[in-house]
């Protein structure tokens, strides 16, 4: 006999639809004559199969050993320590690349890297699903006994080839808030990509769309054609630059409705598909020189990310009265001007950058400046003299310097005060290494992200922190 608990991940789902996922090599048929048999009871008392379960509800199973793992779809040889084996572990610690940007009890936001599978396309693939149910597994926020009756999963879907932000349900609450949120289009989902051409002016697309399953490719239509496999679609582009000497427009997409291969099949649609996407008539990268396209595009779109994050974070503080940082834009001058449109098609820069941000912290000045490592070993060349010694001058003047730095490896961000990345490039100047490693560094100043109140990197905490250590 196999008694089942219901807890909060199971509630108000029907009890049918609870024992088919439980019992997934069981028919219905099967799993209604066993109900009416009371071979399968609810709380001790026969059930028809249409109740909606409540917390603490029990579940009772009383079938023989070899009949329930029939059933269950278990194999003797299946572990019972691990939802892995050891080979899949293996191969999921080789998944680099995913960062959680945001984490709570109910969902995880990730940034899924190119290369990676949102959702298994065979059954021996390993997916951002797998690596979601084995991160909670290692956290023991799943077990094995947990996972019989809900699995986490993720709530949208990015191909293959793109990368960007997927939702993760972690708990039934957030899977069902989350995908009505998605359903109901309260949720926007935004992707920036380069196309060939010049695209000016923004403009809404629609169309109807089908996919050819066996040829993995889906195909458009401008006008209904009165087809049932064809669906309706929107999508919306934004031209954010254009590189004349490339003929490249870097967009910003917002996808409308959710139908696969939507963006690449839209955008080729008109004549403007996505570089590299040959299955839509893309250009090879290949063919594409990155040294030719102008230099001040492409500054910084590496850290991207992490500015949103800290530009989201600097708007909350200054709602909740906290602090004043402004982003400090770096001047160009323009060389090239589209008479037509106006478009910046080459510039350089106009003065050496010295930080990222400044501002006032409960009338303290403070500047700083944000980086992004890889690795665990951080190169002092990313950091110039030119911003050492405009910290080094802020200091002086009873100001707060630091460096918000993202390693992105461990999923950590830090706060490294101005006076300790001073004594790593004072004992470079002295002949000394060129870099500093993070175990270099105090624990301490581990920036605990997200915080409360919508903080995405709660940074203030860690500025109390260095003022402490400064009286």
């Amino acid at each position: 006999m196999k008694e089942i608990v219901i807890g909060e991940n199971q509630i108000d789902k029907r009890l049918d639809g609870f024992l088919k996922s439980y019992l997934p090599e069981a028919s219905t048929g099967f799993l209604y004559k066993m109900l009416r048999k009371k071979n399968i009871t609810l709380n001790g008392k026969k059930a028809s199969g249409t109740e909606k379960l409540k917390a603490g509800d029990k579940i009772n199973i009383f079938f023989s050993d070899e009949t329930f793992e029939k059933f269950k779809g278990k194999k003797a040889s299946d572990s019972a320590d691990s939802p892995f084996s050891l080979k899949e572990i293996e191969e999921l610690d080789r998944l680099k690349g995913i960062h959680i940007i945001f984490e709570d009890d109910n969902i995880l936001l990730l940034n899924k890297p190119a290369g990676v599978l949102t959702q298994k396309a065979n059954p021996k693939d390993l997916s951002l699903n797998e690596w979601l149910i084995y991160y909670l597994f290692k956290k023991n926020e799943v077990t094995m006994e947990s996972l019989e009756t809900y699995r986490p999963s993720v709530c949208n879907r990015l191909d293959r080839n793109t990368s960007g932000l997927v939702i993760c349900a972690k708990s039934l609450l957030g899977a069902r808030t989350m995908n009505k949120l998605l359903k109901d289009r309260d949720v926007h989902k935004y992707y920036r990509t380069i196309v060939s051409g010049n695209l000016s002016e923004p403009i809404k697309l629609t169309g109807y769309l089908y996919k050819d399953e066996d040829k993995n490719k889906v195909f458009i239509q401008k006008e209904d054609p009165k087809d049932e496999r064809y669906s309706y679609i929107e999508t919306e582009y934004q031209p954010i630059s254009y590189d004349k000497e490339n003929d490249l427009t870097l967009l910003e997409v917002k996808l409308i409705t959710g139908k696969p291969h939507q963006i690449r099949a839209h955008l080729s649609s008109i004549s403007h598909p996505i570089i590299g996407d040959v299955k839509y008539g893309g250009k090879k990268i290949g063919s594409l020189k990155r040294d030719n396209m102008p230099t001040w595009k492409s500054r910084g779109l590496r850290g991207s990310t992490l500015e949103d994050m800290i530009n989201r974070t600097n708007e909350r503080y200054l709602e909740l009265g906290l602090a004043l940082i402004q982003k400090i834009p770096t001047p160009i001058t323009p060389i090239n001007i589209e008479k037509e449109t106006r478009h910046i098609t080459l510039a350089y820069f106009d003065q050496k950058s010295t930080v990222d941000y400044i501002g006032v912290v409960q009338g303290i000045p403070v500047c700083f400046d944000a980086k992004e490592c890889a690795a665990n070993t951080f190169a002092l060349e990313n950091i110039h003299p030119h911003q050492v010694s405009f910290m080094e001058s802020f200091e002086k003047q009873d100001g707060i310097a630091f460096f918000l730095i993202y390693f992105t490896g461990r999923n950590e961000f830090y706060y490294l005060p101005f006076r300790k990345l001073n004594e790593f490039w004072k004992r470079a100047q002295e002949g000394g290494r060129k870099s500093f490693r993070r175990d270099e560094l105090d624990d301490c100043f581990i920036i605990q992200s997200p915080g409360d109140n919508g903080l995405l990197i709660p940074y203030l905490d860690t500025i109390q922190e260095d003022l402490d250590q400064r009286d």
